[in-house]
């Protein structure tokens, strides 16, 4: 494993670590009964990853990001690199795998879909302090127990704001050292036996069918958009949040940021593509709400 580098001129303040993938999505009406065949009428081809989409993001929304993560030596390895450069975000703590770019496949039926993951590079994830040398906030999603425990040790030991989006990948005993857990409401429901008392400083769930509630009393309400397609909606939320947090914004303003990104992102198929403009999130954010 190698680290790719590129030169940068000014410091980089959010890191975010995690998968860096390609996505094949299929748009489907229903899903396969067993031994069926369905028909699609549409498939995307595009990047995604859930570290690579919340960096995606907030470089397009203008906040200093850097990527942590691995790609392979392949096409879709560079493809990824040049959509995150495309971007603004800094690449230069990439690192080149043997292994070949993460995939995953995805079949999507409106708000619901299924999914096979091939982690490929994103196994070599390993922890350099190095990386978030400068770091105001570091975000983590999809990763490893060990690499999580380095990295938000680091965090804590640096005064640097941590958040984590696990997904499917609670650890309970990691949750306390977080200061923004992002939690869909029934990755919340399938980990509360799992996390008991123990919890983040503030904990944000998104809700299915758009919105969310912030430390249990803070409401955000849906902006109601129609629903192409899920993927990726998650890290378009973290990422619209986190770039309320680096704006100094409250945390309601945080999660109407995170709502209006996701629901820009819901409207078309793929993690990025519902991306529009800044200037047009801000527009959502006045009316909408």
């Amino acid at each position: 494993m190698i680290i790719f580098s590129e030169p940068t001129d000014s410091p980089m303040t959010v890191c975010l670590c995690g998968n860096i993938n390609q996505d094949i999505i299929f748009s489907l009406d229903r899903f396969p009964a067993f031994h069926e065949k369905v028909i699609s009428h549409f498939y995307y081809i595009g990047q995604g990853g859930s570290a690579a989409n919340t960096a995606w993001w907030l470089g397009m929304l203008g906040i200093d990001a850097r990527i942590i993560g691995c790609v392979g030596r392949d096409r879709a390895g560079e493809d990824a690199i040049n959509e995150l450069r495309g971007a603004g975000v800094d690449t230069s703590m990439l690192a080149l795998s043997c292994r070949r770019t993460g995939i995953a496949t995805i079949m999507s039926c409106g708000q619901d879909k299924r999914m096979i993951k091939v982690n490929g590079a994103n196994e070599d994830l390993a922890f350099r302090k190095e990386d978030y040398e400068g770091a105001s906030h570091i975000h983590l999603s999809s990763v490893g127990h060990d690499f999580a425990y380095k990295v938000l040790e680091h965090a804590n030991r640096n005064d640097i704001r941590a958040s984590w989006d696990p997904s499917e990948r609670v650890y309970p005993d990691l949750v306390e050292m977080v200061d923004f857990l992002f939690l869909n409401e029934d990755d919340l429901r399938r980990s509360e036996a799992l996390l008991g008392e123990r919890m983040a400083r503030n904990i944000v769930v998104t809700r299915n069918g758009g919105g969310c509630t912030i430390n249990h009393d803070i409401e955000v309400p849906t902006l109601g958009r129609n629903v192409a397609d899920t993927t990726g909606a998650g890290d378009a939320f973290d990422a619209g949040f986190i770039y309320g947090l680096e704006s100094c914004l409250g945390l309601e303003d945080c999660g109407r940021w995170g709502v209006a990104c996701s629901s820009l992102n819901v409207s078309t198929v793929g993690a990025r593509d519902g991306f529009l403009s800044k200037e047009e999130l801000e527009k959502m954010i006045d009316e909408g709400f």
